[in-house]
């Protein structure tokens, strides 16, 4: 038996399917690699949903990455890859946007606390 890793994760939140896939860090793919790959993922979904009799409800797809996509090389391509991308509801975010983000949302529940904590 080889040992693999998760590298897919799947939440519902207020309707919506979310597909979450983790590519390696150090993998470089173009945004029709991504579409390929997780197309699989959204026809197998959408097949259970149609069974359960839910065949409208919304999948989105997010490709989390560490390098950016081989499409975005070019000037001007980074916006059409990313309007091609979000055609089939899937967008990209690199592991360096979830670390700020989440640095600047935690930073900012601190200056919250912070406040309260002075009146």
């Amino acid at each position: 038996m080889t040992k693999s890793r998760l590298d897919i994760k799947y939440r519902s939140t207020s309707g919506k399917h979310i597909i979450i896939e983790l590519k390696r860090a150090d993998r470089k793919l173009s945004g029709y690699e991504l579409l390929h790959q997780t197309s699989k993922y959204r026809n197998a979904l959408r097949k259970i949903l149609i069974q359960m009799g839910r065949p409208h409800e919304e999948i989105e797809v997010v490709c989390v990455v560490g390098q950016p996509l081989t499409d975005w090389d070019e000037a001007g391509r980074r916006k059409e890859s990313a309007d091609m991308l979000s055609e089939k509801d899937t967008r990209v975010v690199s592991y360096q946007e979830l670390l700020d983000n989440s640095y600047k949302a935690y930073q900012a529940y601190l200056d919250k606390k912070r406040r309260r904590a002075e009146y």
